[in-house]
């Protein structure tokens, strides 16, 4: 099978730290923003990027807006690994998502809780998960549930 054999994507999503990293340091909006922001990182925008902190130190990166220190020495092979995977995918832009491995972890315990039903609320989203006679509300959430796939 070839790489994108069923054509083009519509969207791309990325879904990491380091992912909202970058795309904060190419002009994204801040996290305090809000999660319904639209974020996005073009393969330009983040080609400029890597040729700028590719010359900086790990302590200059720290000073960057949106980088920690514990980021600092590894974000840009971060900006590598990104790069390489959209030209690998012919990825012009991601779209950024503000949620991650953690909180799909935490949605995923969320909709196994005994009862099946639980509210997860962030400042600006308000979601309910909830299911009938004990059992989750549609058959993709039994099926992640149960571990298996849909």
């Amino acid at each position: 099978m070839t790489v994108l054999e069923a054509g083009s994507p519509d969207l791309a999503v990325a879904t990491s730290k380091t992912f909202r990293s970058l795309a904060r340091l190419t002009g994204a909006a801040p996290s305090m923003a809000g999660p319904r922001v639209k974020r996005t990182l073009t393969a330009n925008g983040l080609r400029q990027l890597i040729a700028f902190i590719s010359r900086m130190t790990a302590v200059d990166r720290a000073e960057l807006e949106g980088v920690s220190a514990d980021r600092a020495p590894q974000i840009v092979a971060g900006a590598l690994v990104a790069e390489a995977s959209m030209r690998a995918l012919s990825i012009e832009a991601v779209e950024i998502c503000p949620w991650a491995l953690r909180e799909g972890l935490i949605l995923r315990k969320l909709d196994s809780e005994a009862d099946g039903t639980a509210l997860i609320e962030s400042s600006s989203v308000h979601t309910s998960v909830r299911a009938v006679g004990g059992q989750p509300a549609d058959r993709n959430a039994a099926n992640r549930s149960r571990g298996s796939k849909p």
